[in-house]
């Protein structure tokens, strides 16, 4: 089993401005334990976890995913450009960390806008999501430091009702020969299904937040609310685990919002 590890940041009480539009009032108590419970299962199932303390008023930093993307087999990294200007910030402690471990550190130069969140890797494919948060600026860019390091990339659009492509579709790996995602429709996604080698199956979730799964060694973690997604898994013969993050979800955060794995 090849070894994965996570970087992660932890939220600060600042946490609770971060942006959104919705007006629930997040608990920061609660949140912070979530948080904590987020990296005990990951370290239950084996993943090493390296952990960035929090910046002094950084509210969105604990998703932290939307601030790198890992060239998979490779020692490049890509320093995203967020399309909310107060979150450029959140960028200097983690290019700090990737400095430190001795990575080739990349650049998407603004005004190009480009997210974390809208990068699914599958089968040595980067499929990149044009999306309110992530542009065609941003992918070219992208695209060419692909093209150095010999990966392929697609763009997919996303829906302007969705934050990002991750919102709306995550890979669970493969199960019975096939390559699985959990997705919010599949007439949205299953274009990604032209560019790889073997089928697809697209398993559309009762709860649109259930697209967003954290697959890691064998396990599919959910969010813990998405009781209708779990027995849907659970009758696809697939490993779940549950995790409760209805602090982040209140901030349109989701299980891989938390994370950088590489």
């Amino acid at each position: 089993m090849e070894k994965i590890r996570a970087l992660v940041r932890r939220p600060d009480e600042s946490f609770v401005d971060a942006i959104s539009t919705n007006k629930t009032k997040v608990d920061f108590t609660r949140a912070l334990y979530q948080h904590e419970q987020y990296v005990a299962a990951l370290l239950k199932i084996g993943v090493d976890v390296d952990i960035l303390e929090p910046q002094d008023k950084d509210p969105d930093g604990v998703f932290v995913e939307d601030t790198a993307v890992i060239i998979l087999d490779t020692k490049i990294v890509v320093i995203t450009n967020p399309a909310v200007f107060s979150r450029k910030k959140e960028l200097f402690p983690v290019i700090d960390y990737f400095e430190m471990h001795s990575y080739d550190v990349r650049y998407i130069e603004p005004p190009a806008k480009f997210e974390g969140g809208d990068v699914l890797y599958v089968e040595g494919i980067f499929f990149v999501g044009i999306s309110v948060r992530t542009g065609q600026a941003g992918y070219k860019q992208f695209r060419r430091i692909c093209k150095e390091a010999k990966k392929e990339t697609v763009f997919v659009i996303v829906p302007s009702d969705a934050l990002h492509l991750k919102s709306i579709i995550t890979y669970c790996g493969i199960h019975n020969g096939k390559h699985v995602f959990l997705c919010r429709k599949k007439s949205e996604v299953e274009y990604i299904s032209l560019h790889l080698e073997i089928g697809c199956e697209f398993i559309e979730v009762p709860e649109a937040v259930g697209a967003n799964c954290l697959a890691l060694h064998g396990v599919i973690f959910l969010p813990s609310h998405c009781t209708g997604t779990k027995k849907l898994l659970f009758e696809h013969g697939l490993n779940i685990q549950t995790l409760d993050i209805s602090e982040f979800a209140i901030k349109d955060g989701g299980l891989t919002c938390l994370s950088i794995l590489f």
